[in-house]
């Protein structure tokens, strides 16, 4: 589905529910550059064989609601640009999200100037080798993650955002 709507800047509205995604590996650029959608509902996806999720929803700036919380990101290793300038959403739900075999995170929620609270508990940055910018241009974000998992890009989060440290025992 790489590239399935890409560029449609004028698309409106758009119903998906029927789309079977059981099998689909890529959905890169797939909403890219959708800047007049303001509502996508996609939580019927099914993500279990997905490895590149970059630039999905890339430059959807008006995008105020999307619903992932059923996403599952088990097998996925590119998240590049994912969010990136989705400048009217608010809120996010990452609870089921798994960043552990994700190798490039970059700039995945630069410009979100309108994330307020996304709480990023499963964000494991272990394995990435490509992190810079994820974070910046969230001027208002309160970012809750398990730092822990995150080492290797705490110095690379900007010093404007909210860092709340979730630590299990």
């Amino acid at each position: 589905m790489s590239s399935f709507f890409y560029n449609c800047s004028s698309l409106k509205e758009l119903n998906v529910k029927s789309f079977n995604t059981n099998k689909v590996t890529n959905f890169k650029n797939m909403f890219y550059n959708c800047k007049s959608l303001t509502d996508l509902q996609i939580n019927h996806f099914n993500t279990d064989n997905a490895n590149d999720m970059s630039y999905m929803f890339a430059n959807c700036s008006n995008l105020e609601k999307i619903d992932i919380s059923n996403f599952n990101t088990q097998q996925t290793t590119h998240m590049e640009y994912m969010f990136y300038n989705c400048s009217s959403l608010e809120k996010l739900d990452l609870n089921n999200f798994n960043t552990n075999n994700v190798l490039d995170i970059s700039n995945m929620f630069n410009s979100c100037t309108n994330l307020l609270n996304l709480n990023f508990i499963t964000l494991n940055t272990l394995k990435c080798t490509k992190y810079a910018n994820v974070f910046d241009g969230c001027y208002k974000l309160t970012l809750i993650i398990n730092v822990e998992n995150c080492n290797n890009i705490i110095n690379s989060i900007p010093e404007y955002i909210n860092i709340t440290n979730i630590t299990f025992y």
